[in-house]
């Protein structure tokens, strides 16, 4: 049997997301012993096109099947193409309105597969709720002009924020420069003399507060503990607790723990 070939087209790789994508395409095809090459548009779709047209027309190098991001259009001559060539197509967060067409006429897998951008961007609208309860100003990055996803989020948004909370949108390109040159840009200009109370980038993807990539400081994690603790526990068994933790090492035995982890 024929081992199987993938080309992945990605949008940029100036996006943090992306890179994982790419990174969770590489480590699939490894575990099932596949070939894979991921390549990037660098935002540009006419690029994009020229390089999947290329990978296409080239019998040598002619992949298994090509799983695609877009960065403007479902690429629909080039889906018809890959078809005709008997490579598989699967498109991401895009809607293709050929997917039905060339189902009927190819025998190769022919498919799409997306986030619900609406759904996001509606947690997104509840998250400034909690963020801000009394209300207030937000910078809101959107996606780049264009993106059919940045424009759901944003719709889906719209819907769950509250109504004390205002907005101001620009648009990025979804890394975390393309963040902060709008946030800097927008708060340069003469009109932005209220500061907003809180910026809201829409999809940027970065390492959370308190994993590996972005550790937690030692009074931060000590502080933490207190809050969730305190409640349970009561204060003077927290700070028990915590300091017999932070010195575990000259703890004789562990049953010395069981006392300070019971409600009092």
């Amino acid at each position: 049997m024929k081992k199987l070939s993938f080309l992945v087209s990605l949008i940029t790789e100036d996006n943090d997301y992306q890179r994982l994508q790419a990174a969770s395409a590489e480590q699939a095809a490894q575990r099932l012993g596949a070939d894979i090459t991921v390549i990037f548009a660098g935002n540009d779709s006419i690029r994009q096109s020229e390089q999947l047209l290329q990978a296409i027309q080239s019998p040598a190098s002619r992949p298994s099947a090509i799983v695609f991001e877009p960065a403007g259009t479902a690429m629909a001559q080039a889906a018809r193409a890959a078809a005709a060539a008997g490579i598989g197509w699967a498109v991401l967060n895009k809607e293709a309105d050929y997917i039905h067409e060339l189902r009927g006429k190819c025998k190769v897998p022919v498919f799409s597969i997306g986030s619900d951008h609406n759904e996001i961007g509606r947690i997104q609208g509840e998250q400034l709720g909690v963020l801000l309860p009394q209300g207030g100003l937000v910078l809101y990055i959107q996606g780049p002009a264009g993106s059919a996803a940045a424009d759901q989020r944003a719709t889906g948004m719209n819907r769950t924020k509250p109504v004390n909370i205002e907005l101001r949108m620009i648009r990025g390109n979804w890394t975390k420069e393309s963040g902060y040159n709008a946030a800097s840009a927008w708060l340069r200009l003469s009109t932005s003399r209220t500061v907003p109370i809180a910026t809201a980038t829409a999809g940027v993807v970065e390492a959370v507060r308190g994993t590996p990539e972005n550790p937690m400081t030692r009074d931060e994690v000590v502080a933490k503990c207190r809050d969730l603790m305190t409640p349970v526990l009561g204060a003077a068994p927290t700070t028990s607790l915590i300091e017999k933790i932070l010195g575990l090492e000259s703890v004789k035995s562990i049953r010395e723990l069981r006392p300070l982890l019971q409600r009092t």
